[in-house]
């Protein structure tokens, strides 16, 4: 992960910030920590991520 907190989005978009939810990827499963989506432009492993209109940590 070196590297990582340097190229990190300090204010990540919320859901409700946004007037347009395609800008967002899909999510097709949740586990623990694991979130297995697809479209998530700019995320890559091991990165912090919301999922949902909770904005559930994953």
């Amino acid at each position: 992960m070196a590297g990582a907190l340097p190229n990190a989005k300090h204010n990540l978009p919320k859901i409700r910030d946004e007037d347009r939810e395609s800008r967002f990827g899909q999510v097709f499963g949740v586990s623990g920590p694991v979130v297995i989506a697809e479209n998530m432009t700019g995320s890559a492993m091991y990165e912090l991520v919301r999922v949902g209109h909770d904005e559930l940590v994953g």
